[in-house]
């Protein structure tokens, strides 16, 4: 039973706009001039409450096209509700509340319980707004629950991440409702709920139901600051979604409010300001949003100016932003930047889709999410998480799944902004800038390599693009403040690259007749120490050496590599392909101290040379040396 029961009248929170397809239903009242024309009718009018379910009753959970079959949720949901919707039309209040106590009495009878449970949730989400049947509904669940509304939360949450977007306008007006009345009782499941919530407010979408969710999300945290200043690990989660939404609201046209972007500008100020140390667990990723807008309001220019000028003004512990450069991001926070959809039709590429065949399901993931131009601030959010949250498990490494590396290479070119693309070149390099290896995961920085090795012979301009890159802004405009810092991470990051065999050598990743003789020399002056002679022999990358010989995916017309390869049985293991090494079955990354010193040795396989494409070690994070 929770601390305090709710009001009878529900919390007012912002409407989200109806679609013009779906109006609300008017509760119809009988007229004077009805009642009196037949006087000999002995049946009653309905009440005012019998009315409102009548209303309800119409309302549908789920939007469904004529074509559809109803929704099997939806199904089950409203026959738990049917099993108590006359004892919600025609008692009062105190009755509905003692029978559904009496029937939840015998505490061994869970089903029951929890089909109580799903029709009073299901009633909540179809009732009318304007009325004041949520309130009551909830208020009977706060009696009925015996498990402080776990059921409920734990029923709602897999509704939302699974289904929020196929909701009507209605049930969605709902939602925020019950997020409301959790915060208000304090559940300790409100932050949950609100996370799963804030997951469906799309970046890169300025569609008005997207941007109305938002705001209106933005409102719950604003009136009820005092309970997300107590949430010390919610605040960096809410921060971290309004100063990436910020990113999309910036440069949005009318009939956008200009209030709204003002609103949470000062929402998140207020939070940096009062809440740093919450705030800087997010790690290197904040840095990265701080810095791009600071280039765009001046309210952000202002603290970026505060942030190096007098660091210690946010956090007496606080001495530079280098701290929280070498604190990897969670990955809690990249993966909250995706829709739950989302995410399962991009893990469905990288875990599913082999090598070749990935070019009709990105022109649909195209067609779904990056057609319009404002979407392609999603692409850094793809790029992070792609990088940072998914370490593809052994089984995948070792299987002609179409790399990481090469989805990377196809959402860099899908950028048609300079902006936008030079912006996800950030996000690829981003964990290099102050690689450690003891605090940082190898997999982070594998994909960014592997792109610039597998694209440098047949699409010498993408190299070219990235080594650029990395030597004129990295190096040199970046943030010249910490230049000599940010020079010593990339170098770690080649270092380990090379010591884990990722690539066998610089001089295979930039060689001078694809990339020209003038960007390596820029290259050898800055990493002369990584182009030894022991790392600039010139023996071939076939494949029996594991190297990459193959074509890049970039290819509109292929889509990606051929996958007719003839060796597949005769693939290489790796050293990280190893158990205990850098990933187990559920993607997690043990200490780098457990890797092996030496790979093991390999027999000798058939030189290739003519037919380059004939091994596929791309999808190897580490690349074998050639036996003796």
């Amino acid at each position: 039973m929770m601390n305090q029961q709710p009001s009878q009248q529900p919390t007012t929170v912002p409407q989200i706009p109806l679609q013009s397809s779906q109006q609300q239903l008017p509760i119809q009242q009988s007229s004077p001039i009805q009642q009196s024309s037949n006087p000999t009718q002995s049946n009653p009018q309905p009440s005012i409450q019998q009315q409102q379910h009548l209303v309800s009753q119409k309302l549908k959970l789920f939007h469904k096209r004529e074509v559809d079959e109803p929704d099997p949720l939806e199904l089950v949901w409203r026959d738990c509700y049917e099993k108590i919707e006359q004892l919600l039309i025609n008692s009062t209040e105190n009755d509905i509340n003692n029978s559904l106590v009496e029937k939840t009495s015998d505490a061994s009878d869970v089903k029951t319980h929890t089909e109580i449970t799903i029709g009073l949730l299901y009633a909540i989400l179809i009732s009318v707004p304007q009325s004041n049947l949520g309130a009551q509904y909830f208020k009977s669940l706060t009696f009925v629950s015996k498990d402080s509304l776990l059921t409920f939360c734990n029923l709602l949450k897999k509704m939302i991440g699974d289904k929020f977007q196929k909701l009507n306008d209605n049930p969605r007006q709902q939602v925020l409702w019950i997020i409301n009345e959790l915060i208000n009782n304090n559940h300790p499941e409100s932050e949950s709920v609100s996370s799963i919530t804030l997951r469906h407010i799309y970046g890169g979408n300025l569609l008005q139901k997207n941007l109305s969710l938002g705001f209106s999300m933005l409102n719950i945290f604003i009136s009820h600051k005092a309970w997300l200043y107590n949430k010390p690990n919610f605040i960096p989660i809410v921060l971290y979604h309004y100063l990436r939404l910020i990113q999309d609201h910036i440069n949005k046209p009318p009939p956008f409010n200009p209030s709204h972007l003002k609103e949470e500008t000062m929402f998140c100020l207020d939070l940096l300001k009062n809440r740093f140390q919450e705030c800087i667990v997010i790690g290197r990723d904040l840095i990265r949003l701080l810095q791009y807008l600071s280039n765009k309001t001046p309210e952000f220019e202002q603290l970026w100016k505060d942030l190096n000028s007098k660091p210690t003004s946010f956090s007496s512990s606080y001495q530079d932003i280098s701290q929280s450069m070498r604190i990897p991001t969670p990955k809690h926070f990249l993966q909250s930047r995706l829709s739950p959809e989302m995410e399962i039709q991009v893990l469905y590429i990288l875990k599913e889709v082999k090598f070749g065949n990935q070019k009709r399901y990105q022109q649909w993931f195209v067609t779904k999410y990056l057609m319009t131009p404002e979407s392609e601030s999603l692409i850094p959010d793809i790029i992070r998480y792609i990088c940072c949250v998914y370490h593809p498990p052994n089984h995948v490494l070792c299987s002609d799944i179409v790399p990481r590396w090469a989805i990377i290479g196809w959402l860099l070119k899908h950028c048609k902004s300079d902006a936008w693309r030079n912006y996800s070149k950030l996000s690829l390099f981003l964990d290099w800038l102050y690689y450690e290896q003891k605090h940082d995961s190898i997999m982070n920085i594998e994909p960014a390599i592997l792109l610039m090795a597998g694209s440098v012979k047949k699409y010498a301009d993408m190299t070219i693009d990235l080594v650029e890159y990395i030597i004129g802004t990295l190096l040199e405009t970046y943030d010249p403040q910490r230049k000599e810092l940010i020079k010593t991470g990339i170098g770690n990051s080649f270092s380990t690259l090379l010591e884990k065999n990722v690539v066998q050598s610089l001089n295979h990743v930039f060689p001078p007749d694809f990339i020209g003789t003038a960007l390596y020399e820029r290259i050898k002056q800055n990493f002369h120490s990584l182009l030894t002679p022991s790392n600039q022999q010139n023996k071939p990358l076939n494949s029996s050496t594991g190297g990459i010989n193959k074509p890049s995916p970039l290819s509109s017309s292929s889509g990606g590599f051929p996958t007719n390869n003839t060796h597949h049985q005769q693939q290489v293991k790796s050293p990280l392909l190893q158990p205990n090494s850098l990933q187990n079955s559920s993607g997690s990354i043990p200490n780098n101290k457990n890797l092996p010193q030496q790979p093991p040795q390999q027999p000798n396989l058939p030189n290739n040379s003519s037919q380059p494409f004939v091994n596929k070690p791309s999808n190897q994070p580490i690349l074998q040396k050639s036996p003796p």
